[in-house]
């Protein structure tokens, strides 16, 4: 395709354009406002966390808004792939390693094994955090 230059476009061009360019703007302006209720959210999710630590609910409900409980999320941080690699094949563990590391099965079972008190694979650091889940 040869690019053109045209000065003068025709209407139907301009007016495609001047929608493209204020669509455009239109989600720059959501991007932001998405953004800043995420903000919003995660600092209200700090603080019910907090509250409920203080207050020892592990969960509620109110009406008009549904029920609240505290999870705790686990997230294996890998910081050795091939640490981990070399520890899932030693363990025959190959439900969870074929070329690549699942992790979603990874989570799981470092959740596992931190809930049962035993040591996480080695090249793994967990993060923990406390997360706010809804229900009905």
């Amino acid at each position: 395709m040869i690019e053109t230059v045209v000065d003068a476009p025709p209407r139907v061009l301009v007016t495609l354009a001047q929608k493209f360019d204020q669509a455009d703007q239109d989600v720059e302006k959501l991007e932001a406002q998405l953004k800043e209720a995420k903000r919003v959210r995660a600092a209200c999710e700090s603080k019910l966390v907090d509250q409920m630590t203080t207050e020892q609910v592990q969960s509620f409900r109110t009406v008009g808004i549904g029920g609240f409980r505290q999870q705790v999320c686990t997230y294996p941080n890998v910081t050795n792939k091939k640490a981990l690699a070399a520890w899932l094949k030693r363990c025959k563990m190959d439900w969870m390693y074929t070329t690549s590391v699942n992790g979603q099965k990874l989570k799981g079972f470092v959740r596992e094994l931190l809930e049962n008190g035993k040591t996480v694979p080695p090249g793994v650091n967990p993060f923990m955090k406390t997360e706010i889940r809804r229900f009905k």
